[in-house]
């Protein structure tokens, strides 16, 4: 029984990290749009100025870096995990 290498463990914590950080992008993402339907929906109706809509444009550039981070180490580990798998000819 062949036991896996150094990288192939690494390519799977890698890939699980990356697996990870989509999901609480994925998380975080539908937190902010609730939180935008709020805002839209109190605003007009009660006219709160303390939070400005065009805050909430600052959030959509962390959903993009962290979408991109998290799909980056999935990609790193899935590859990682293959270039390091020892291919056997039968």
């Amino acid at each position: 029984m062949e036991f896996p290498v150094t990288g192939q463990l690494i390519g799977t914590v890698l890939f699980f990290v990356g697996i990870w950080v989509l999901s609480y992008c994925s998380k975080v993402e539908k937190q902010d749009k609730d939180n935008m339907r709020k805002i839209r929906y109190r605003q007009p109706r009660y006219q709160d100025r303390n939070v400005k809509i065009s805050d909430a444009r600052t959030y959509e550039v962390r959903g993009t870096v962290l979408s991109l981070g998290g799909y980056t180490l999935a990609m790193a580990g899935i590859l990682m995990f293959i270039m390091t798998t020892q291919w056997v000819a039968a």
